[in-house]
């Protein structure tokens, strides 16, 4: 738990704060009051969307705001059946005049309802990045998880909190895992790399914490840790670890691993997705000729890669694989419609454009357009 030992100074003045707030807090509420509260607020749990909710909220914005002494009350009381309705409605409707009720529930909460405190509270008045910080090293993971939800609201990320979010890489709840990685800014300072690659180390499996490869400048251990997933990684994994390979692509080892994995005909898919990542990751060599015997999906992933280098080839590649009858032995349908749907997105034709549209449109031009291609579906 979260308590003032903590928190140190803070909790302290947290703990003054109550003191005040409760001297100044009504001393009690009508039960008809609290009953009145119920029905404004327990009817908003059955709404998922958060604007139909948000609408609903300030439909009942003035019986609410009657009721603050009911309001009050109930935030004095964290185990209270309405206490999450109401610290939630109170940010909801950025509520200032029960902020101080809001505040002196810190000291008394626990759990659950000790996490919505503090993002309520956080929402009405920002907190500091020292109790930030606090959050993220609690040892309760509704408290961890708050935390990070707080700190995915700054904008930028202050660096002084990056260290402890990547802590919260460590834990062995998958909720925080994931939490924390997505709260990861997109660059890292330097300095975080050795933690970065401390946390490849310890989790050698999970290809969501190597693609934070991609967010420090690359290094020797670095390109091996990457190394290492990259030829290990099947075809799911070879999309999750795409953040990193884009950093990575320039150094040969790499693009030699993913030329092995693209051009190995064992497993097309896993193939496949190696040539996507060539693709984003700017490959500039492509290879000049296509085996007669490639799947239709490689010789696809090859001409998308010619066509970024802009190569009038990549485009009549394309058009050879849109031509494909649907009902020839290759039987891959989708790929060729994956085709003739990035050749229409260069001819800036519609997505069902025909064929004899698209041979028509290329005998027209002299260059690659600068057109972004569309991400293809599999």
């Amino acid at each position: 738990m979260l308590m003032c030992a903590s928190l140190g100074l803070f909790g302290l003045t947290l703990l003054q704060r109550g003191v005040d707030s409760a001297a100044r807090r009504p001393s009690s509420a009508s039960s008809s009051e609290l009953r009145q509260l119920g029905a404004l607020l327990e009817p908003l749990r059955a709404y998922v969307a958060p604007a139909q909710r948000m609408a609903a909220l300030e439909r009942a914005r003035p019986r609410l705001e009657a009721l603050l002494s009911a309001m009050s009350i109930v935030l004095s009381q964290p185990a209270h059946p309405l206490f999450p309705d109401v610290a939630t409605a109170a940010a909801d409707l950025r509520i200032e005049d029960l902020e101080p009720a809001l505040r002196s529930s810190l000291v008394i909460a626990r759990g659950e309802s000790l996490a919505i405190a503090w993002t309520s509270v956080d929402r009405l008045q920002p907190i500091g990045e020292s109790e930030i910080v606090a959050l993220l090293e609690a040892p309760d993971h509704g408290l961890t998880i708050a935390g990070l939800r707080i700190a995915s609201t700054r904008d930028p990320l202050p660096d002084s909190l990056v260290g402890a979010i990547l802590g919260c890489v460590r834990s062995g709840d998958p909720r925080i895992r994931m939490l924390a990685i997505s709260c990861v800014p997109g660059e890292l300072d330097p300095s975080h790399t050795d933690m970065v690659l401390d946390l490849c180390d310890e989790n050698p499996a999970d290809a969501g914490i190597a693609a934070l490869l991609g967010r420090v400048p690359p290094s020797e251990r670095g390109l091996e840790c990457l190394l290492s997933r990259v030829q290990g990684a099947d075809a799911d994994t070879m999309t999750r670890l795409q953040p990193a390979i884009r950093r990575y692509a320039g150094l040969e080892p790499i693009r030699k691993a993913l030329w092995e994995i693209a051009t190995d005909l064992d497993d097309i898919d896993r193939a496949a997705r190696a040539m996507h990542c060539l693709e984003i990751a700017g490959e500039r060599e492509p290879a000049s000729a296509v085996p007669s015997s490639w799947p239709l999906r490689l010789q696809y992933g090859l001409a998308r890669i010619r066509v970024a280098n802009r190569e009038l080839a990549g485009i009549d590649a394309l058009l050879t694989v849109a031509a494909v009858d649907d009902t020839a032995a290759t039987r891959d349908p989708e790929t060729v419609r994956d085709a003739r749907i990035a050749l229409a997105a260069l001819a800036r034709l519609a997505p069902h454009a025909t064929l004899e549209e698209l041979r028509a449109w290329r005998n027209t031009i002299v260059a690659v357009p600068d057109e972004p291609l569309p991400t293809p579906s599999r």
